[in-house]
């Protein structure tokens, strides 16, 4: 844009780097590079918010898994004692020989 705008200027007769129309030049210069910079910098602002976004998921995740493997082992356990407490239950209803194969 300000390669257009120093163009006009130039056509017209003004003389860029000693009147007004320059520091107008400038100034949109400094404008478009400072926006720029702040693009650049809300972009990796808004990069390093998806890592961390995605690093806390990870940990979620990895604490469900974790959770399910435990939940899972206590399940069996509970099961196991389960069987074994009916199973002598039965035993002393029905006599001894309840549940062996023999």
């Amino acid at each position: 844009q300000a390669g257009g705008v120093r163009a006009g200027y130039g056509a017209s007769g003004v003389v860029i780097d000693e009147d007004s129309p320059g520091l107008f030049i400038a100034e949109t210069r400094a404008e478009g590079e400072a926006d720029i910079a702040n693009i650049h910098r809300q972009g990796q602002i808004e990069a390093q918010q998806a890592r961390d976004y995605g690093r806390m998921q990870a940990r979620a995740y990895r604490k469900q898994g974790r959770n399910a493997l435990i939940g899972g082992g206590l399940g069996i356990g509970a099961g196991l004692l389960g069987g074994y407490a009916q199973n002598k239950m039965m035993q002393q209803k029905y006599g001894k020989r309840f549940g062996r194969w023999a």
